[in-house]
């Protein structure tokens, strides 16, 4: 197995989008990113129903790749979700946290979006979603 060790140099947060009252975000990728991590912050209101939250690679409306949380998240709580490359799908929070997996050596390419969103959209317009995406550019 060949791995590939990038200097801590090379990597760095290139999104942090913590814009209130959302939960669906969408960020085009502008140079080519390898994706590091996903690191989501998901508050939800007191509006009853489970959240389903996703991370999609689009090309234009087209979905190439998606990955969902193992569990769903309900009404009035703060979950903090790390998509990253080496996570076991966890079905169930521990201490308000949940891994989720991504591909190893996922690169996303120039005009390509990274969505991240609650599927239900159970009360799209009031949760506050903040994304952090930690990449290597090149």
């Amino acid at each position: 197995m060949l791995t590939k060790t990038i200097p801590a140099s090379q990597i760095s947060m290139i999104v942090d989008d913590a814009t209130a009252d959302d939960s669906d975000k969408s960020i085009t990728v502008t140079s080519r990113w390898r994706i590091q991590s996903i690191y989501v912050i998901l508050a939800t209101t007191a509006t009853v129903g489970n959240r389903q939250l996703v991370v999609r690679i689009l090309e234009g409306s087209d979905v190439v790749y998606q990955s969902a949380a193992g569990a769903v998240q309900a009404a009035s709580g703060t979950v903090n979700y790390n998509f990253a490359e080496g996570n076991g799908r966890e079905t169930s929070a521990v201490a308000d946290a949940l891994d989720v997996p991504l591909p190893s050596n996922l690169v996303v390419s120039p005009g390509q979006t990274i969505q991240v969103l609650d599927t239900a959209a159970v009360d799209a317009a009031a949760d506050d979603m903040t994304v952090r995406v930690f990449a290597e550019v090149f």
